[in-house]
């Protein structure tokens, strides 16, 4: 009984290691292909949103002064 289970372990790894390397693969391919899909500005929104995810993160005010700076470039004022 304990052979079998170490046989069907083996067996498991080895797809697991299969699929580890089709999914990183794939990964590879999926990032340059959805970036060519966006344009300039979905581009920068994704990436100001992830500095604004990572900055809150973290625990800083980033998010706060980020999002003070992108009223600033649009013309907004700040509402007091």
């Amino acid at each position: 009984m304990a052979d079998e289970d170490k046989k069907k372990k083996k067996h498991n790894s080895k797809l697991t290691d299969a699929a580890k390397k089709l999914g990183h693969a794939g990964g590879l391919k999926g990032g340059p292909a959805r970036s060519k899909k966006l344009s300039a500005k979905e581009r920068s929104d994704i990436a100001r949103q992830g500095g604004l995810a990572h900055d809150s993160k973290a625990g800083t005010q980033g998010k706060k002064k980020a999002e003070g700076e992108e009223k600033k470039r649009r013309g907004e004022k700040d509402k007091e």
